[in-house]
């Protein structure tokens, strides 16, 4: 989980299993950004994901200004960089090597990568983008468990219209709203604004009054690449346009 930076954002009491799952992710390496007091869900999946690209920028900055002994300067030339982002939900329990997996596909792939977890009504969280023949899927996805490599979130920041709260600067990187007449919450906009996703084959616990897991057949369909249960093509969500998926790009300063 080196060069790895959590982000979370929760208004409540955060369920033990992912305190001990944090702990556990923090122990292998990984630097924590938590995002607490805002009841719009998606302010602060936007608070969440700007905190988390400033703490990038210093971790990195601090990095490359480093000064080793010169005795160690061609194993410290060029430093690792941190380079994901992690966002967990605040009810998701996973292990360290879940997570790592998830990191590794998006560092080695330059695409996000989600875990699979299941609904309060037994759903999978997700759902299947239109993708051509030949291709791997892409998904829009439930934002607890998803990996995205810096360089995709930065390029999104850059695209995005940015906003002042209580002065200081923000990244819209999502939001809840209809688009072609149909409602999109902030997860399942914020998965079309980075081109969807990959949904990887990893069933992750969602801990409401029991842990929820997805079913073991849907695993192994995701594994394999095969349809889920009862998918038909009319399920698949069509790709929407750029001019659909940003607002007017408004003048703004380069927080990066």
């Amino acid at each position: 989980m080196n060069r790895t930076v959590i982000a979370i954002s929760y208004n409540r009491s955060m369920q033990e299993a992912t305190r001990k799952t944090l702990g556990a992710l923090m122990g292998a390496g990984a630097k924590l950004v938590q995002q607490t007091g805002s009841a719009d869900v998606s302010l602060a999946r936007n608070q969440a994901l700007t905190m988390a690209l400033r703490v990038l920028a210093s971790l990195n900055r601090e990095r490359l200004n480093t000064k080793p002994p010169l005795d160690q300067l061609p194993e410290w030339a060029a430093p690792p960089l941190f380079d994901t982002v992690l966002m967990i939900d605040d009810d998701i329990a996973c292990t360290v090597d879940q997570a790592q997996e998830l990191v590794t596909h998006a560092r080695e792939t330059g695409v996000p990568a989600s875990a699979m977890y299941s609904t309060i009504n037994a759903a999978l969280a997700g759902t299947r983008l239109f993708t051509p023949p030949g291709e791997r899927s892409r998904w829009v996805v439930g934002l607890g468990l998803l990996a995205i490599p810096a360089a995709v979130l930065v390029k999104l920041a850059k695209a995005s219209v940015h906003f002042d709260l209580h002065g200081e600067e923000q990244v819209e990187f999502t939001w809840s709203g209809t688009i072609r007449g149909k409602w999109h919450s902030e997860d399942y906009t914020f998965c079309r604004r980075l081109g969807g996703v990959h949904l990887l084959p990893i069933p992750v616990a969602h801990m409401k009054t029991i842990p929820l897991y997805p079913h073991a057949d849907s695993v192994a369909c995701i594994k394999e690449g095969r349809r889920l249960p009862g998918e038909l093509d009319s399920t698949q969500l069509e790709h929407l346009t750029d001019a659909e998926l940003t607002e007017p790009t408004r003048a703004r300063a380069d927080i990066l």
